[in-house]
């Protein structure tokens, strides 16, 4: 298994970590709802709607007509972003090697889920 991909796969188990101790029900398929998946991007319900209306943000999957958000595809989005902020010298996502409460090789969170 490539280093990066072990990594990821340790974004995901961190992210699920996080959102456990924040009360989010998480599904037994690493699912969880649009409204948790806002806030942890710190954003409203709305948001998320048009983001995933305009095809930018993580990924959503239709469960019983109610849209979720797989762990996995907001680790990708999340990792995506730190790689972009990174390159751009942006600052409203840690980079992924950024230390945090997480441990030292982190997970790369927009700064407002970290707090």
């Amino acid at each position: 298994m490539t280093t990066e991909r072990t990594q990821r796969i340790a974004a995901v188990n961190r992210l699920r970590a996080l959102l456990i101790a924040g009360g989010v029900n998480i599904s037994l398929a690493d699912l969880v709802r649009e409204a948790d998946a806002g806030r942890l991007f710190g954003v409203s319900t709305r948001t998320m709607r048009a983001w995933r209306h305009a095809g930018t943000g993580p990924k959503a999957v239709r469960v019983g007509g109610q849209h979720r958000y797989e762990l996995a595809e907001i680790a990708e989005y999340l990792w995506q972003e730190a790689e972009e902020a990174a390159e751009s010298g942006r600052t409203d996502v840690a980079a992924a090697d950024e230390p945090n409460e997480h441990g030292a090789d982190s997970h790369p969170l927009p700064r407002i889920a970290r707090k």
